[in-house]
């Protein structure tokens, strides 16, 4: 008896796979087109040229592959500032000390909006259609305009 053979379909591509064929492809395209560029300068350089050229940029790649793995090694034991992975699903964004000084955090534009923000809803409130249309507003947003004023708050507080 035969057994029968499964036809498989095609297998599902992960996400990560597809975004290791784009780097793939990237990278060969610029290998590509960097040896291109190389061959064009170096055409007319006789084999002893190429080989000395080779060896250069040989010894210059692994003296920098050296350099990082004798700078990693030698810094094994020191204490780093911050940690290259967060303890939690927070994302440690690492900030420069500043000067006890009040520095604002509000910009001209975040001004600029607010103001007209407060200039529209006066406006609104000044007649009886804006005012219907400002609580029409309110009832399909709820909360928007009470939090706007809150950020706005938070914005002109210092640090």
């Amino acid at each position: 008896m035969k057994k029968e053979q499964q036809i498989k379909g095609p297998e599902k591509v992960t996400p990560t796979q597809t975004i290791a064929g784009v780097i793939s492809r990237l990278l060969g395209g610029l290998q590509n087109k960097s040896a291109a560029f190389i061959g064009k300068k170096t055409h007319h350089w006789n084999q002893k040229q190429k080989v000395v050229f080779f060896i250069c940029v040989c010894l210059a790649f692994g003296g920098v592959s050296i350099f990082i793995m004798v700078d990693t090694l030698t810094s094994w034991g020191q204490e780093y500032k911050y940690e290259l992975v967060p303890p939690s699903n927070q994302i440690i964004i690492p900030v420069p000390e500043v000067s006890h000084a009040w520095i604002p955090k509000i910009s001209p534009a975040d001004t600029t909006i607010l103001h007209r923000f407060h200039r529209a809803v006066d406006s609104l409130q000044r007649t009886p259609q804006g005012r219907a249309q400002l609580e029409e507003f309110e009832s399909n947003h709820k909360g928007f305009i009470d939090s706007l004023l809150t950020a706005e708050k938070m914005l002109q507080t210092p640090f």
